[in-house]
């Protein structure tokens, strides 16, 4: 690549750019990479990935007002959806994608791959996985019910067994009245 289209070609990509960042010469999924390391796996939460990219410490400001903007919204989706009742909590996909907007074939503030080979835009991402969920709540749904229908079945079985033995305690009282007549009346056997 020659020098001239370098700065053309930068030029491009800022225009793209809503937002400055701080990542400097570490790129974003290097970041992601090495937080994932020192968190066994677990992949960070955009909010604070994104943070880090765009809040100076030192100086204690955001890098741009729209970054600060762009933060608070994702910090506000995921409390408004944590705090439904019974809500999963919101995958930092789907959070990418609501505080971040779509980009196809990447996920926003965490510079991966989406998870899933299902295309990013327009919502369809978040449409699958709302699919998905419901898909898991109905089959829950069906088990709960074949468990009540197998605990009413235990009870049932538990009612007959207490009715058997106090029948058989009855048999038992019976028969011990009936050999004391016996014995009373001089049969002895």
């Amino acid at each position: 690549m020659s020098k001239l289209y370098k700065p053309a070609l930068l030029a491009a990509l800022w225009s793209w750019s809503k937002t400055k960042h701080r990542c400097g010469s570490k790129s974003l999924p290097i970041r992601v990479a090495a937080a994932m390391e020192d968190s066994k796996g677990v992949v960070p939460a955009v909010t604070e990935m994104y943070k880090s990219t765009h809040f100076n410490k030192d100086t204690q400001k955001w890098v741009s007002s729209e970054s600060q903007v762009l933060y608070d919204k994702m910090v506000q989706i995921e409390i408004e959806h944590n705090a439904q009742e019974g809500a999963i909590p919101i995958t930092q996909e789907e959070l990418s994608i609501k505080g971040l907007k779509a980009r196809s074939g990447y996920v926003k503030g965490l510079g991966i791959r989406p998870s899933s080979s299902i295309r990013i835009g327009n919502g369809e991402y978040v449409t699958h996985l709302e699919g998905k969920v419901q898909e898991q709540a109905d089959k829950i749904q069906e088990q709960a019910e074949k468990i009540q229908e197998q605990a009413e079945g235990i009870e049932a079985a538990n009612n007959k067994i207490d009715e058997l033995a106090l029948a058989k305690e009855e048999q038992g009282k019976t028969l011990a009245s009936v050999m004391a007549f016996l014995k009373q009346q001089g049969f002895t056997g």
